[in-house]
């Protein structure tokens, strides 16, 4: 028990720590207004669930424990959305002062001028002594540069410094560049904000839910006549205490998903997966793999024959023939789940990765720019990338190597921009134009990428609807059970 009190004293510290780490404070005001709305809403709850003083008393006590839980994701998610912020200005101004000065330093010096304070004041401050105070000017700015990285963990953050480097050593105008870099901040802006008005929609959604389903129970209960109450019987005062704990436990559960990082890169496959999904799908015999099944799915066939014959019912026959089909294609099924997490995969980096090589070219060639992305590129990619290399070796000016990059995953988008860049490679119309092209197709592909994912993490967000369901629908059972208690025991009485 003394342990126990140590462990959760030390969470508690943690979770200080964290809030401190970033500028945040735990404010002792805002934790009692905390506790206050927690007790009172529990004690109506629990009130209106009709429990009694001690059953009432052990419900709110559980609730209150929630309360540090609750308060931390409360001041995470205005950390998170400030943390947003911050680096969305941060982009919006240092791409602004870096087209008129075209030195990074000098840019770091006036965006820190637009922070009065804060982690990224101090961050800022950081890395302009850091390279003021640094001999080796190229290796001090990315280091400082590092240290904004490090600071707000984002991949736009990233992509924008590694223009900015190579743009600054290049020289020259990066007009259209820097309109690129606006386009993808604002797109990135937009989506992120609308995936967390989803996310805080579903919360209040949920919330207003279980609170509906809540006053159905306590209706319900009423209605029943006197000699078939079962409110007062200690079975039904648990599952109604149970039901009110249960709102504040999921209540925190989709609040800790408001409080998520808004910055947080998606997770991406790393080489050892990405390297044995992309054997499998290659080494993959449609036959071999319905061969290997056909031994399982006739065993379960013959079973299922067994079983209808000796109950001498042919009704789940046709269930059971359908699951013997299933197990026969059980090695497609898997296959084309392969095929469509790495074609996920491929169509969500491969914008990034295009957008490397379009600032390569701009120093280099089309097929220097390809060899120098292959140590930056991303793990789903660098194999075809490095066979895409040795064809090129071989035959510079081969439009298969670049017409067959990723074409076995059937591409449409990536086909038309492998094709501008071989008219690149070539020489063939204008370079600009075609660079404006590839531009505009790159900037459609990565938004549509980052439309997806966001739109594929909210839709996950309509599961949670039928969250409140379960513990209203335990809690019906246990009052069906009751119910069925009273009935029998007034039969018996009368008896």
């Amino acid at each position: 028990m003394r342990r126990g009190v140590v462990l959760k004293r030390k969470k508690g510290k943690n979770r200080r720590q964290q809030l401190a780490l970033q500028g945040e404070k735990w404010e002792k005001k805002e934790v009692l207004i905390c506790n206050g709305m927690v007790l009172l809403l529990a004690l109506l709850s629990g009130a209106g669930m009709g429990l009694k003083p001690g059953w009432l008393i052990a419900a709110i006590a559980l609730c209150m424990l929630q309360v540090p839980s609750l308060y931390f994701h409360y001041k995470k998610a205005r950390l998170e959305q400030k943390r947003f912020q911050e680096a969305n200005a941060y982009m919006a101004q240092m791409v602004q002062s870096f087209s008129g000065s075209g030195k990074i330093l000098t840019a770091l010096k006036e965006t820190r001028e637009t922070f009065w304070g804060g982690v990224m004041h101090q961050t800022l401050t950081q890395a302009v002594c850091h390279i003021e105070q640094s001999c080796d000017m190229e290796l001090a700015e990315g280091e400082a540069l590092g240290f904004i990285e490090k600071a707000y963990d984002c991949e736009r953050v990233r992509l924008m410094h590694d223009f900015l480097k190579k743009a600054e050593s290049r020289g020259g105008s990066c007009e259209s560049e820097f309109g690129l870099l606006e386009n993808i901040r604002r797109l990135w802006e937009k989506n992120a904000l609308r995936y967390q008005n989803t996310v805080r929609l579903a919360r209040n959604l949920v919330a207003f839910e279980y609170l509906l389903l809540m006053a159905v129970c306590m209706f319900m209960l009423r209605q029943f006549p006197r000699e078939l109450t079962i409110l007062e019987l200690p079975f039904v005062q648990g599952l109604n205490a149970f039901l009110v704990v249960c709102f504040f436990l999921v209540y925190r559960r989709m609040d800790k998903k408001c409080s998520k990082s808004m910055l947080r890169d998606t997770r991406r496959m790393d080489e050892l997966g990405a390297k044995a999904k992309l054997t499998y799908i290659r080494r993959f015999c449609g036959k071999q793999a319905f061969l290997t099944q056909l031994p399982y799915a006739l065993t379960l066939l013959a079973l299922l024959l067994f079983w209808c014959v000796a109950a001498g019912n042919f009704v789940i026959f046709p269930i059971g023939l359908l699951i013997v089909v299933l197990v026969c294609f059980a090695g497609h099924t898997r296959y084309y789940y392969t095929m469509y997490m790495i074609r996920w995969e491929m169509k969500s980096v491969f914008p990034g990765w295009l957008f490397d090589v379009l600032l390569l070219t701009q120093r280099e060639n089309v097929a220097v720019a390809l060899a120098k992305s292959i140590e930056r590129a991303p793990a789903v990619l660098k194999e075809d990338l490095k066979k895409l290399k040795l064809e090129l070796e071989q035959s510079p000016l081969s439009a298969d190597a670049f017409l067959g990059f990723l074409a076995e995953y059937r591409m449409p988008e990536v086909e038309g921009i492998m094709r501008k860049l071989y008219a690149l490679n070539c020489g063939k119309g204008a370079c600009k134009e075609v660079m404006n092209q590839m531009i505009h197709m790159n900037m459609t592909m990565l938004a549509d990428a980052d439309a997806q994912r966001l739109k594929w993490k909210g839709d996950l967000f309509s599961l949670y609807y039928m969250l409140p369901t379960v513990p209203v629908m335990v809690c019906m059972a246990g009052y069906g059970a009751a119910l069925m208690v009273v009935i029998f025991r007034n039969i018996l009485t009368m008896i």
